[in-house]
Order: C-alpha cells, then structure tokens, then sequence
C-alpha cells in the first residue's frame, strides 16, 4: 500500500502510461489538492509492495537525462 491516496489511484490505473500521463496533468495544473496530498499522505515506503516501489521509482524515458 503506497499510503498516498492520489499515488495509489494512478498506480491501480489498468495502463500505465494513461496513469503518467495523469499524473503529468496533475503536476502540469499544479493541482493543489494533489500537492498538498504529498504532504498529508506520505508513501509509506516500508508498506509497499516492490512493484509499488518500481512504479514510484521509474524514471519517465523522455525526462531521464
């Protein structure tokens, strides 16, 4: 379990990549209620799962230099 609401949604999306792109979106709009879900629901590292911890440790292709 991720711990982080918005994180764990995008990471039970069935594609992964319609997934990124919503977060991208998220990041893009400066949602504020995501932002402040980062403070307010930290991931909790120790509870995921190691495919969680690859889906929030996955370098995006077009952003790894």
């Amino acid at each position: 379990m991720i711990g982080n609401s918005y994180l764990q949604g995008l990471f039970e999306y069935s594609d992964e990549d319609i997934g990124l792109s919503h977060l991208l979106e998220l990041l893009a709009y400066k949602d504020t209620k995501f932002i402040d879900s980062l403070w307010d629901e930290p991931v909790e590292l120790d509870s995921c799962t190691e495919e969680e911890i690859v889906y929030l440790t996955t370098c995006i292709p077009w952003t790894c230099k």
